[in-house]
């Protein structure tokens, strides 16, 4: 059986052995450990419950799709290196645009604090170096953002820790 993709959703939440500790496989059961579930069965094919279930974990913070052709317009406008992106007014106070860059960021910093190593992603937030309302071309680059825990983040929001750029 084969499936085509009609209707792409952008996919870059990272998922980590942790966010499946407790989730129970309609494949098979996982056993011991990890080791034990992809050496002993692999992952060449997965059930539609199981895909539905992990995906559903995968965006249990980001349950709005309704975003969705915005979003995949922009990764592809940061793919390209076109880091621009204009003032939206929205109904909710949000920067369109914000999220793709964050994601971007995270991964980039390999979901890890910059300043104190803190790995823990609800301590983890992104900052633009440049500030946003500064400059509209550097506002999706994500070598313009720096991934901090919540509390390093306040500092740095405050002035209290600057960031200088040697070139």
């Amino acid at each position: 059986m084969r499936g085509i993709i009609e209707k792409a959703l952008p996919f870059e939440n990272k998922l980590f052995p942790e966010d499946l500790e407790h989730y129970i496989w309609k494949f098979r059961q996982r056993g011991l450990n990890w080791e034990h579930f992809f050496n002993q069965y692999g992952m060449n094919h997965i059930v539609k419950d199981d895909f539905l279930g992990i995906l559903g974990i995968a965006f249990k913070h980001d349950l709005e799709i309704n975003d969705t052709k915005l979003e995949i317009r922009l990764i592809k406008q940061q793919q390209r290196k076109h880091f621009f992106i204009e003032d939206h007014i929205t109904e909710q106070k949000r920067r369109v645009g914000h999220k793709v860059f964050a994601n971007q960021v995270k991964l980039n910093y390999e979901y890890e604090c910059a300043i104190t190593g803190i790995k823990l992603r609800e301590f983890l937030v992104v900052s633009h170096i440049i500030p946003w309302s500064k400059s509209k071309k550097d506002r999706l680059d994500p070598q313009n953002g720096i991934c901090l825990s919540t509390l390093v983040d306040k500092v740095f929001d405050k002035g209290y820790l600057t960031i200088t750029i040697l070139f």
